[in-house]
């Protein structure tokens, strides 16, 4: 099976003068010179029409590219309230109560490095201070 298909095509003498200077330049047939530029011509038109397509894709949501820019993208949360309050001190509470029952745990080992020696030392004065 070929592939390739011969064509015959007209072309302004000084494109085809082009050609055959590149051709004598570079020691490529014509083929391969006609060839090369429609695939250059063609990845070129390919890439203006996804450009063109992406500028049409943004157009059509204007607030995207409002006349803020980027600065205004943070306006929408400016009225936000901090996460604070009562459920918020509870959940930290809980989670500040459960890593120190881990690091207990961890300190009440056997074979305990000098790190894990620092810490119950540490967790002992905290006992005396809060039982005092």
């Amino acid at each position: 099976m070929t592939t390739v298909d011969k064509v015959t095509v007209s072309l302004p003498i000084k494109l085809s003068a082009a050609i055959d200077r590149r051709r004598a330049e570079s020691g490529e047939s014509r083929s391969q010179v006609v060839v090369d530029l429609c695939r250059r011509g063609w990845w070129q038109w390919d890439e203006e029409r996804r450009t063109s397509q992406s500028e049409a894709a943004y157009a059509a949501v204007p607030e995207a590219i409002g006349p803020q820019g980027w600065a205004g993208a943070a306006d929408p949360m400016a009225g936000w309230d901090a996460w604070d309050g009562p459920e918020a001190l509870a959940v930290i509470e809980d989670e500040r109560a459960e890593i120190v029952e881990k690091v207990r745990r961890l300190a009440a080992e056997p074979g305990s490095t000098a790190f894990v020696s620092a810490l119950r030392q540490a967790f002992e004065q905290l006992s005396a201070r809060a039982a005092g």
